[in-house]
C-alpha cells in the first residue's frame, strides 16, 4: 500500500473547499434595526435606542403607544429609595393563557417594560434611570436594559454592568444596571420568566 503524506503548510484541496463553502454559507449579521416601530415588526435582537422599540409615542413623556398598558403591582421589589413604573405588551389578537395550574403563559411578541427612577418627591420628580425590557420571542425570552442619558430623552442599550453615580438634591447615591445575564437569577425558565404580572400581583 503506497501512504501519501501531507504537507502541514497546505491542506487538501477537498477540505479547503469545505472550510470556504462554510464561510459562504455563513448567515450574515443582522443589521441593526432602523425605524421607530419594533414592536410592531420585531427582530431577534432589542434595538439600540428605547424610542425604536415603539413602546411610547411620546418617550420623555411616557405616553404609552396602542395596546401598551401601564400596570401596578400589589408586592413590589424592593428598590430602594428608587421609584419604579410598568407596562405590558400583547400583540393584537393574541391572549394569555391562565392555564390549570395557575402559571401563565405568555404568547411570541410579548412585552414588558419596567423604570426605574431617581427617588422623587412632590418638589421633585424623579427622573428616569434605567428600563429594563423582557421580550416574549418564538422561542424564548430575552431580557435587556436601557440607559437613560442625562437629558430624560432617550435611553441607549447596555449589556455590561454600569454603575451611575446620582446627584440628588438632598444627597448623593449610587444605581447600579446589572448584566443581561444576572436577570437569570430572578427570571427562570422554570418560572415562566415573568415575575410581576400575575393573578396574585394584579389582584
Amino acid at each position: 500500500m503506497i501512504g501519501h503524506s501531507l504537507s502541514p503548510g497546505r491542506p487538501p484541496a477537498a477540505l479547503l473547499a469545505l472550510a470556504l463553502l462554510a464561510v459562504a454559507c455563513a448567515a450574515p449579521p443582522e443589521p441593526e434595526f432602523e425605524g421607530s416601530d419594533w414592536i410592531r415588526r420585531p427582530t431577534a435582537n432589542l434595538p439600540p435606542r428605547l424610542s425604536q422599540i415603539g413602546a411610547f409615542v411620546d418617550l420623555e413623556a411616557e405616553q404609552p403607544a396602542d395596546g401598551v398598558h401601564p400596570y401596578d403591582v400589589r408586592y413590589p421589589r424592593y428598590a430602594g429609595s428608587h421609584d419604579s413604573r410598568r407596562w405590558v405588551f400583547v400583540p393584537t389578537g393574541a391572549t394569555i393563557d391562565g392555564g390549570e395550574s395557575g402559571r401563565w403563559s405568555f404568547p411570541p411578541g410579548t412585552l414588558l417594560l419596567k423604570t426605574f427612577y431617581t427617588g422623587s418627591s412632590a418638589e421633585t420628580p424623579g427622573l428616569p434611570i434605567e428600563t429594563r425590557v423582557i421580550y416574549r420571542g418564538p422561542s424564548e425570552w430575552k431580557a435587556r436594559s436601557y440607559r437613560w442619558q442625562a437629558s430624560g430623552q432617550e435611553a441607549v442599550l447596555v449589556d455590561g454592568l454600569a454603575d451611575i453615580e446620582l446627584s440628588l438634591p438632598d444627597s448623593a447615591t449610587s444605581y447600579t444596571i446589572p448584566k443581561s445575564l444576572s436577570c437569570q437569577s430572578c427570571h427562570k425558565h422554570e418560572d415562566g420568566w415573568v415575575l410581576g404580572f400575575n393573578g396574585l400581583q394584579l389582584e
